[in-house]
């Protein structure tokens, strides 16, 4: 902007118009110095009663800018073109209070910014915990539950319709069906554990049958064999008491008291 409202200041050789320009810059508080070129000569300075030895010699390179952070300055070149081409040059010196001005205020625009950001953060997390975690954790809780109890009747109290609320529907669902089956398994345990009590029952039944069979038997082969005996005793002897002495001699009194 300096350099397009010198340009007719330079082309007529109007210092005082030039230094007009300059002294727009009062209102710059960083600006410490100016000077406006014609061609490499110095045409005229800001503010008007500094040393010209103060200005550095006007550069042929066009637009240069320079930050002397030791210093604390930043130096600025700024060619002024017209119709034939270059004319001259704008210089501008300043410090760089502004700057670090601009770096505070960004810097804590962005610390705010942080700042809020995070709380917003929290804000979230604290509600996507109540919506998300807790049902997820509540899910978690009774499966260990269900896992250590083997108790199948526990259920997950649903949060939300979503996602979440379908999942604990499925999940309660899957308990439904566990719990059920676990019912039938039991009934059939039952059953078997009853008809095996039966069938030993039966066998025990059968065993003592067949040993009272195995006695009756037994006692009858003992009664046949004895008979025998008695039977072959009088085919020999002929006499009471022979006889009577071969049943004591062979079976006791037990079986003489049965030939009686």
């Amino acid at each position: 902007m300096l350099g397009d409202l010198s340009t007719a200041a330079i082309t007529h050789s109007n210092i005082a118009d030039a230094e007009k320009v300059l002294a727009t810059l009062v209102n710059r508080e960083h600006v410490t110095s100016a000077a406006i070129y014609r061609g490499k000569s110095l045409f005229a300075r800001y503010p008007s009663d500094a040393n010209a030895t103060t200005f550095p010699l006007a550069t042929e390179s066009g637009d240069i800018s320079k930050i002397d952070f030791k210093a604390g300055n930043l130096t600025l070149f700024h060619e002024i073109n017209a119709v034939g081409g270059p004319i001259g040059s704008v210089y501008i010196k300043s410090d760089l209070n502004e700057i670090r001005d601009q770096m505070q205020r960004y810097a804590a625009f962005f610390i705010w910014f942080i700042l809020a950001t995070a709380g917003i953060t929290y804000f979230l997390s604290k509600r996507l915990q109540k919506s998300i975690s807790d049902p997820i954790v509540q899910l978690a809780k009774t499966a260990r539950t269900v896992s250590a109890e083997k108790n199948y009747s526990l259920r997950a109290a649903k949060q939300g319709r979503a996602e979440l609320g379908e999942l604990t529907d499925n999940f309660n669902e899957m308990l439904t069906q566990i719990q059920q089956r676990d019912v039938i398994l039991h009934k059939i345990n039952d059953n078997l554990e009853k008809r095996v009590q039966e069938r030993t029952r039966d066998l025990e039944a059968e065993i003592a049958e067949r040993k009272r069979a195995e006695a009756a038997l037994h006692d009858q082969f003992t009664r046949t064999k004895l008979l025998n005996q008695i039977t072959h005793a009088i085919s020999e002897r002929q006499d009471l008491e022979s006889v009577l002495y071969v049943v004591l001699r062979h079976d006791g009194g037990s079986r003489a008291g049965l030939l009686v």
